[in-house]
């Protein structure tokens, strides 16, 4: 490789790494302890961690034809159980947050996406 190519990929690295939202998605997969953490960056990664679980929760549940009240609650009581383990694994120490605050303030949006796509593969295999 030359010098020229090198130095090309390491301005390349160097802009990913200063990439805010690099920075962040690194931070929330590697969850390390001793990260500095804001109040918003730690909401934002907590929705978009429940998002997806939600999503997945759904297809797994439309796909084998769960219904009724029971899945809906389990269905919180899961999210819940997620948002807050993971927020433990944070360890983000609670002056700076309450880690529940966080989990219910989330957990509410990502249950629509739950629900939408638990009905919508529910209603596409089994109807």
């Amino acid at each position: 490789m030359t010098i020229n190519q090198q130095k090309f990929f390491e301005s390349i690295h160097e802009k990913i790494t200063n990439n805010r939202n690099y920075s962040l998605l690194f931070k929330a997969i590697k969850a390390d302890a001793t990260f500095e953490w804001t109040r918003d960056e730690v909401s934002l990664i907590t929705y978009w961690v429940l998002q997806i679980c939600a999503f997945l929760f759904g297809i797994g549940c439309g796909i084998f034809g769960l219904k009724g009240a029971t899945v809906l609650i389990s269905a919180i009581l899961g999210l819940v159980f997620i948002g807050i383990t993971y927020l433990n694994l944070l360890d983000i120490p609670e002056r700076i947050l309450d880690p529940t605050e966080i989990v219910i303030e989330n957990v509410a949006t990502c249950l629509v996406t739950f629900i939408l796509s638990w009905t919508t593969l529910y209603t596409l295999i089994h109807k």
